[in-house]
């Protein structure tokens, strides 16, 4: 960090100073005075010396990503990590075979609620893998769901004999610019349940009270959300924890997504259509003012991304769907009509070169035109 000169590339950031490093299996630098260093032990191996505390106490979807990577470390080291998570959230993550809990008082190694890489262009999990030094790809096993949340979510399905749709509108703390409005909410409610059995969920109690449909919002704990997924025949979901939880759980899901490009959530996943607007300034990821004016989501009178979803034509695309889904990348427009489908992979690859010109460029936004990484 103090005194190596990086290259700029696609890859892992210095720790300290943001640099982007490029990852290859044997990773050498030239350092200031001229020899060469391997740094593969720096970013791997050091790591095994200890238990490892990892704290992240933010969103439930950030968890789970954190979670995925504890699960790669586990795997490529035989030893597990001690997660710190929100104490409401502990009971999720208990008795899990690729790592453990670290109590609420631990002083943690990493702590993601402060080191997360503010500069990653890439998928969060993945991106939170190489700030461990980490290469990951592919999510950890569905997790154990306890035999009283079965129970539970068995007991409030009964009687219900059509195929469950979970129904998750909302993102963490109703946050406007990624959360369905309470019309589009309704009419999704009103159309599907002719053909399913919806349940909507959420972690706040929503007034829909119908007999069409089944409202658990605000009475499901993380267990019993867990369960109610598990059993669903297909998720449609904004970009929350739930979607996160669907597809830990590998339950074909409907992500619907607004200013955020689903490549930063969806790298690792499988088994889902992304739902993406067509839009010159979407997906913008809180950054820029976008030619809606939105400010990057910030306005909360008007997100042109959010608001274009139809509750109609998101029940038709969810009756459309056969398992398995794959990984599918649908373009919408502004009124909700589906534009395109894309193949996902070239899709992706399409990122590649985009993700290195946003990294490079926003570390020098961060490092300023005299800075070096280095003097940081």
């Amino acid at each position: 960090h103090d005194q190596n000169q990086l290259v700029p590339r696609l890859g892992p950031l210095c720790h300290k100073c943001n640099s982007l490093l490029e990852w290859r299996r044997d990773l050498t630098i030239q350092t200031a005075d001229g020899s060469l260093q391997t740094l593969q032990s720096r970013l791997v191996e050091a790591p095994v010396a200890a238990t490892p505390v990892w704290r992240r106490t933010g969103g439930l979807g950030d968890t789970i990503c954190l979670a995925h990577v504890a699960a790669a470390y586990q795997r490529r080291f035989g030893a597990k990590v001690q997660l710190q998570v929100n104490p409401v959230r502990r009971e999720l993550f208990e008795n899990h075979d690729s790592w453990d809990l670290a109590p609420d008082d631990a002083q943690p190694t990493v702590n993601f609620d402060q080191e997360l890489i503010p500069f990653w262009p890439g998928d969060r999990t993945v991106g939170m893998a190489a700030k461990v030094g980490l290469e990951i790809t592919e999510l950890s096993p569905p997790l154990s769901i306890p035999s009283a949340a079965q129970e539970w979510v068995k007991e409030r399905l009964n009687g219900h004999n059509r195929p469950l749709l979970a129904f998750a509108p909302l993102a963490e703390h109703q946050h406007h610019a990624r959360s369905l409005s309470p019309p589009q909410i309704g009419e999704f409610l009103a159309v599907a349940s002719s053909w399913s059995t919806v349940v909507l969920l959420g972690a706040e109690r929503l007034p829909f009270e119908d007999r069409r449909w089944l409202n658990l919002t605000g009475e499901t704990t993380l267990p019993q959300l867990a369960a109610v997924l598990a059993r669903a025949a297909q998720v449609v979901t904004v970009d929350s924890g739930p979607m996160h939880l669907a597809l830990w759980l590998r339950r074909p899901t409907l992500a619907l997504f607004s200013h955020i490009d689903p490549r930063q959530r969806l790298g690792l996943a499988e088994n889902f259509v992304a739902i993406q607007p067509f839009l010159g300034c979407a997906p913008c990821s809180e950054r820029y003012g976008g030619e809606h004016g939105c400010q990057g989501g910030k306005l909360r009178d008007f997100t042109a991304c959010i608001a274009g979803y139809s509750g109609t034509v998101l029940s038709d695309w969810a009756r459309s769907l056969r398992a398995p889904l794959g990984r599918q990348l649908w373009l919408v427009g502004a009124s909700g009509e589906k534009l395109a489908e894309v193949e996902w992979l070239h899709y992706a690859a399409s990122f590649v070169p985009a993700m290195q010109q946003e990294a490079e460029r926003r570390v020098a936004t961060a490092l300023g035109p005299a800075d070096k990484p280095g003097k940081g």
